[in-house]
């Protein structure tokens, strides 16, 4: 499972529930000015539950961020995958090279 972290939004790729088969993957706009404040970020923990109840032993995600991604909306994806509330999701996130 990896998330993209693109300067207009996330995509989720992957082959799990909740994901759409195929190389596009999930995406996730941001809203406004795509600023840090306007990406999904709830979208994105949502969409992660639904690829935990799936595969409820997975604990690794893979965040590949564009080198144009602002630092804050990293870190946001970083805590909307970890955890939904109380309940652990994806607490093992590894970075990888940007995305272009």
């Amino acid at each position: 499972m990896s998330i993209l972290v693109e300067v207009d939004g996330f995509r989720l790729l992957g082959n799990s529930d909740g994901i759409p088969a195929g190389g596009e993957g999930l995406a996730l706009p941001c809203g406004g000015d795509c600023g840090p404040d306007d990406y999904d970020y709830a979208g994105l923990t949502a969409a992660l539950t639904v690829v935990k109840h799936a595969h409820p032993h997975a604990e690794n995600l893979i965040l590949v961020p564009s080198s144009r991604a602002p630092y804050e909306v990293i870190i946001g994806a970083m805590d909307a995958a970890r955890a939904d509330g109380a309940r652990a999701l994806f607490p093992y996130v590894v970075i990888a090279g940007g995305a272009e």
